[in-house]
């Protein structure tokens, strides 16, 4: 509730700032303000380091979080290198500060774990631009991330003071989703948000539920990465990396928000019930996995929105005939290529 009011107040406070219109065009700002504003009070009442699996400050708690308003400063320059940059700064900071690196393999030297981690933290952060086609993907996208913290949470599997962060996020998505259709993003200023969700996934690895977090995460991700694709493989064409998601394409064909909206939410909520299976998972690796191919198989379906849905039965039987015809077609061409006596 606390997220949700102060969300509120500062959308009507910038949503009357016509003088400020192109800057505050976006609901980050809000966002960012309120995230800020509002966890650190949380925390601040709420404080327990003890409830942490490793050492952690109020300080160092909070420290990543109001880097947050840096970067969101530079994207108030409209410049998208400018907004990269600086959360490159503020993404080496937080690194340094917290001292939290990730242990990518332990053959790795320590130097390489540190600059892999920075890395990380600034792409995630930059993926958030990749994705903001759609003014309401990425506070969705934010807000499923918030509801599986708070329901780790509540399973005792995360810190009482990062469920208390998350749902006070989660009041402020909500806030910035249903306004996303009167006050649509600012592409560069998403960033902001991405940087903020990062901030949660470095307090994930802290207390060894990273794997959770990237599921989470895996719907935004699997976009993020297709629209880079994209741009690669037709460069000359597309230079707006945000045009190049399926949502976005899907959204032009059809000009039918409700498939789009329809996808968001039922592929987040899937990942949402994974990520949380994944605290009693077998290993690191398998509930990821198997939600890079959920995704990849509700992009198959988005993509081709225009068929009518299958069952599970009609599903099988037309992949059986694809990989019939596609062996047909192989066979074919095997003797087609065969050379022929001359006589």
């Amino acid at each position: 509730m606390l997220g949700m009011f102060l969300s509120a107040l500062l959308h009507i406070y910038f949503y009357k700032k016509t003088s400020l219109n192109e800057i505050f065009m976006s609901s980050i700002s809000a966002i960012t303000l309120a995230s800020t504003v509002g966890i650190t009070a949380v925390s601040y009442f709420f404080w327990s380091g003890d409830d942490f699996v490793a050492d952690m400050s109020l300080k160092k708690y909070l420290i990543p979080l109001i880097g947050s308003l840096i970067v969101l400063f530079a994207s108030f320059s409209l410049n998208l290198l400018t907004t990269i940059v600086f959360a490159l700064i503020v993404s080496i900071f937080s690194i340094y500060y917290t001292g939290i690196i990730i242990n990518f393999a332990d053959n790795f030297p320590e130097w390489l774990n540190i600059i892999l981690t920075i890395t990380l933290l600034w792409a995630f952060a930059c993926s958030f631009y990749c994705i903001s086609g759609i003014s309401p993907f990425p506070p969705a996208q934010g807000l499923s991330i918030a509801i599986g913290f708070v329901i780790l949470t509540m399973l005792n599997a995360a810190p009482a003071v990062t469920g208390y962060s998350a749902a006070l996020l989660s009041g402020v998505l909500f806030i910035a989703y249903a306004r996303c259709g009167y006050q649509p993003i600012n592409r560069i200023s998403a960033i902001t948000l991405g940087y903020i969700i990062g901030w949660f996934g470095l307090m994930a690895y802290q207390e060894y539920l990273l794997s959770c977090f990237v599921t989470f995460s895996m719907c935004g991700l699997i976009e993020c990465l297709v629209a880079i694709y994209r741009k690669i493989i037709s460069f000359p064409k597309i230079q707006n990396t945000p045009e190049n998601t399926s949502l976005f394409r899907v959204l032009k064909e059809s000009d039918s928000p409700q498939i789009v909206t329809r996808f968001i939410w039922s592929t987040n909520t899937l990942l949402v019930i994974l990520g949380i299976f994944q605290i009693n998972g077998p290993n690191e690796f398998s509930l990821p996995v198997f939600a890079i191919i959920l995704c990849l198989w509700q992009q198959y379906r988005l993509l081709n929105w225009q068929q009518p849905e299958l069952s599970l039965k009609e599903a099988g039987k037309e992949t059986l005939t694809s990989l019939k015809k596609s062996f047909n077609t192989f066979f074919k061409n095997s003797d087609d290529n065969k050379p022929t006596d001359d006589k």
